[in-house]
Parts: structure tokens; sequence; C-alpha cells
């Protein structure tokens, strides 16, 4: 027969933190995590741009002053989309960096392990919420 294990022998450095801050650095990871599957939605945009521009305009003829017209359009549809992504990207993984400043403040004040509080809240987050988990 399995022995059934309580919380604290499953995550025995978290049970160490008051609850009221691990439900803040939950809140802030669920944050994180909503936000997370937006790389992956844009990640699609790229290839979206360049198909696009494959059915519409290439392999057809076009003036020489045109052609480079619709390249150049093109060029700037590229640049701005990955100035965006990189924007979104950034933003995201600030509010990553965050969760894990304000996680290993809490295991200095509680003097625990920094890298063994992340890593089991990283197993914890992955196993209750879901998400890509702090790296």
């Amino acid at each position: 027969m399995e022995e059934v294990k309580t919380q604290s022998e499953i995550w025995p450095l978290l049970s160490k933190i008051p609850k009221k801050q691990l439900t803040q650095l939950v809140e802030g990871y669920g944050a994180y995590a909503a936000n997370f599957k937006y790389i992956y939605f844009s990640m699609l945009g790229f290839p979206a741009i360049v198909l696009g521009y494959n059915l519409f305009f290439g392999g057809k003829s076009y003036p020489y002053s045109e052609a480079r017209n619709i390249e150049n359009t093109f060029a700037i549809i590229l640049c701005i989309y990955l100035v965006c992504f990189l924007v979104l990207a950034g933003l995201i993984v600030a509010k990553m960096l965050k969760v894990k400043k304000a996680l290993r403040h809490t295991a200095m004040q509680h003097r625990l392990n920094k890298k063994a509080v992340v890593k089991e809240f990283h197993n914890f987050v992955k196993a209750s919420i879901g998400g890509p988990g702090l790296k």
C-alpha cells in the first residue's frame, strides 16, 4: 500500500514560507504564465508574412521600381513585426525575472537555499498550474 505524503513532505522548502507570501508568488507566476502563450502565437507571424509575400507577390514579374517598392514594404513590415515581438518577449521575460527575484528574496528572508527554493517552486507550479515554469 502506498503512503500518502503531506504537502510539507512533498514541498519541504515551500512549506517553510508563509502562505501569504507563497500566494503572492504563485499569483505573480500565474500572470507570467498566462502571457507566455502569446510568444508562441506571435512566432507564427513571421512565417505568415513570408507566406503572404510568396503567395501574392513571389514569382510574378513587376517593373523594377514597383518590385523595389514591394520588397521595401515587406522589409519594413518584417522589421516592425520583429520590434513588436522583441518588446513582447522582453515584457514577458521581465515578469519572469520579477517572480524569480521575489522568490530569491523570500528564500533569503527565511534563510533557505535560493537555488533549491527556485527549483522546488518551479516543480510546484509546473505540477499545480502548468505553464513554462521558472528556468
